[in-house]
């Protein structure tokens, strides 16, 4: 069994490989919709990434929660 570290690490690692590989490659070649779907997938897997490794993910979760509560929509 893995622990919360070592899926963090892994999510990070991944996060890493699609920004070398996929989301550089999109930009080079004018691919913009492409990279924007990778960026997101990035922050996606960042974010999740270092809520395992905070190993404190309810609360990090809940911090979280405060703040986008607080941004009001256009």
């Amino acid at each position: 069994m893995t622990t919360n570290r070592e899926q963090g690490e892994k999510l990070l690692k991944e996060a890493e490989w699609i920004f070398e590989k996929d989301l550089k490659n999109a930009m080079e070649e004018g691919n913009y919709n492409i990279a924007v779907r990778r960026a997101q997938e990035i922050v996606e897997l960042s974010l999740k990434g270092c809520l395992r490794i905070s190993e404190d993910t309810k609360k990090a979760f809940e911090d979280a929660t405060f703040v986008l509560k607080e941004i009001k929509p256009r």
